[in-house]
């Protein structure tokens, strides 16, 4: 894993030293398992080993009609950022999802037998949902039909916290960051057996919808907006619908 700072009077840098990074990890036969961009008074790279992978990491990849589950409930991470700027304390899950992530260490036994179970492509979900849901789609140019209902895809807290400031749970949802839970892209024939799986986990997954072959990201068939988090400002942005 590593980590890249920049100030801003450098942002127009970015691109010429993750690639060498990309580099560096070819050199040395490794794998990237993520590449953090950040802005900062400094510059700085930290690299972090973090383990062997006895396989092939599974790609960000995204077929049409392809099932896509996400691996538990989620929220926390939009919960506790709205919490941060309203200056109040954020609820006791979204408190403690923020301080340690650790849902996902339910993750770790399951992960050897994830491709036997039909997953095709993966990512996390970073600095937000929508960029997530981008990041995994672009490189197949496909698209996402959302079909899940709010109420069973998103974290108790969330839901209250949207009703109570009068917010779309649409757009909380779509601007959670919940790092290590990820995203799977499965072959359709396997997603009940990929959501039985993680149920035994300890995990609440649910299935979010299907690839399509049309470049956008909807929800029932409309438009969401597009959110995505600003490094440099440290502010989530929302934008126009993405059609």
């Amino acid at each position: 894993m590593i980590s890249i700072g920049l100030p801003a009077s450098q942002r127009d840098e970015v691109d010429s030293v993750v690639q060498g990074a990309v580099d560096a990890a070819r050199a040395f036969r490794m794998w990237i398992e993520n590449i953090d961009t950040n802005a900062g008074d400094d510059g700085w790279i930290d690299v972090a080993i973090v383990a062997y992978c006895p396989s092939t990491p599974i790609p960000r990849y995204a077929r049409p009609g392809y099932a896509v589950v996400i691996a538990d409930r989620v929220g926390l991470g939009a919960t506790a950022y709205i919490s941060h700027v309203l200056g109040r304390p954020p609820p006791p899950d979204a408190a403690r999802y923020a301080c340690r992530p650790d849902r996902a260490l339910k993750l770790l036994d399951l992960a050897p037998s994830l491709r036997f179970l039909g997953v095709r492509g993966s990512i996390d979900i970073s600095d937000t949902l929508y960029e997530a849901l981008v990041q995994l789609l672009d490189r197949d140019r496909t698209g996402l039909y959302i079909d899940a209902d709010l109420g069973e895809v998103m974290h108790v807290e969330s839901l209250a916290l949207a009703k109570e400031l009068g917010l779309d749970p649409l757009d909380v949802f779509i601007s959670t960051a919940e790092e290590y839970i990820p995203i799977f892209v499965v072959d359709p024939s396997y997603v009940e057996d990929l959501i039985s799986a993680l149920r035994r986990a300890g995990l609440d997954p649910q299935f979010l919808g299907y690839v399509t072959h049309s470049a956008s990201i909807t929800y029932r068939g409309i438009g969401i907006r597009q959110v995505k988090w600003n490094h440099f400002t440290k502010t989530i942005e929302l934008h126009s619908l993405r059609r």
